[in-house]
């Protein structure tokens, strides 16, 4: 049976409500970006190696829904992960470090757009505190010219606990 590590613990604080306010880029990084709310609900799973998240709310005016878990690869010594969401026909798998100097997890997976180009994806989720964090993700491909250019930013703000389990 598996052991939970320091890193599973670091996941760990990430486990309650979360408030989010989400910014994106759809019509590229020089326009106004487009902004709307969203709620993410993220629950250990039993045994304490897993952490499950959903996420609801809006990106423009469409509904969102998406799902994901998050673990610690003890043999690869990185964090790893799978999201899948109501906007894409396919899973994102991740992998990354955290840094705790400052408090930042760094992803990075690979995607195909809606058009069926390939890209390279960023994730960077930096923890302000306990109770706030900033999630970004940029996106590379052959018409960024390889740069990263990001196309959505989520402020998060955890709920106080209301006295019962969250």
């Amino acid at each position: 049976m598996s052991r939970t590590t320091p890193e599973h613990e670091r996941l760990a604080r990430d486990v309650g409500t979360w408030d989010a306010t989400i910014k994106s880029w759809m019509q590229g990084p020089g326009s106004e970006p487009s902004v709307s709310k969203g709620v993410e609900v993220a629950k250990m799973m039993p045994g304490g190696l897993w952490v499950l998240s959903e996420f609801r709310g809006k990106f423009g005016d469409a509904a969102f829904y998406g799902q994901g878990q998050t673990g610690y690869d003890p043999v690869k010594k990185k964090y790893i992960g799978t999201w899948v969401d109501s906007m894409s026909p396919t899973m994102t798998i991740t992998e990354g470090d955290f840094d705790p100097q400052t408090n930042t997890f760094t992803m990075y997976s690979k995607g195909v757009d809606p058009a069926g180009k390939p890209y390279d994806a960023k994730m960077v989720d930096v923890h302000k505190d306990k109770d706030t964090r900033v999630f970004s993700m940029s996106k590379k491909s052959d018409e960024t010219r390889g740069e990263y250019i990001k196309v959505m930013e989520i402020s998060y703000v955890k709920r106080r606990d209301q006295g019962g389990k969250e």
